[in-house]
């Protein structure tokens, strides 16, 4: 249920991982005698304590792709396409759409142009779902504009929890 309905972040897996840890370092524990028992649950404690209080700043890479089904679901801008860079994200994005009518998912190698995967009519838009792996995740707008060659409509981060993902309108011109 919590794998689920949450979101992906460090919380998550920690509430899965920790359990079996402290049952295998309970089992250890016990195997030790005497002094030693002490000295290695004193060093355990020590490192948890390091570890719990540098948590916060370890920051998840994982992109969560369930806000950007959720703004396809509501999506009426009548995009023809869904265009993904890089490959791997192509994957969990098409799953939490998998119930969703939408437009076909098109996948775009890191190294290929965007505008090869793009629809030819003019007038024609599509999505292009960025994650921070892309060498256009960080592009500006203009940028992006500049190298694509279609008009950026809607630009926007969306961020669920860890690293987020670019979801970028495009329309495309005449000439291009």
């Amino acid at each position: 249920v919590v794998s689920v309905s949450q979101k992906l972040d460090l919380g998550r897996y920690f509430l899965f991982a920790s359990p079996f840890l402290f049952l295998l370092i309970g089992y250890g524990l016990t195997q030790l005698g005497g002094p030693s028992r002490l000295v290695s649950l004193a060093i355990l404690l020590l490192t948890a304590g390091f570890g719990i209080r540098s948590y916060e700043r370890v920051g998840a890479r994982d992109s969560d792709y369930r806000p950007v089904a959720s703004a396809r679901a509501h999506d009426s801008s009548g995009a023809s396409a869904i265009l993904v860079q890089p490959p791997e994200a192509a994957e969990p994005l098409s799953y939490y759409l998998r119930h969703e009518r939408t437009p076909p998912v098109r996948v775009v190698p890191s190294r290929a142009p965007i505008t090869g995967a793009l629809p030819d009519s003019p007038g024609t838009r599509s999505w292009l779902v960025l994650d921070y792996r892309s060498p256009h995740y960080n592009a500006s707008p203009d940028s992006l504009h500049a190298s694509v060659g279609v008009d950026v409509v809607s630009d926007r981060y969306v961020a669920g929890a860890g690293g987020g993902v670019r979801l970028v309108l495009l329309e495309t011109r005449e000439g291009r």
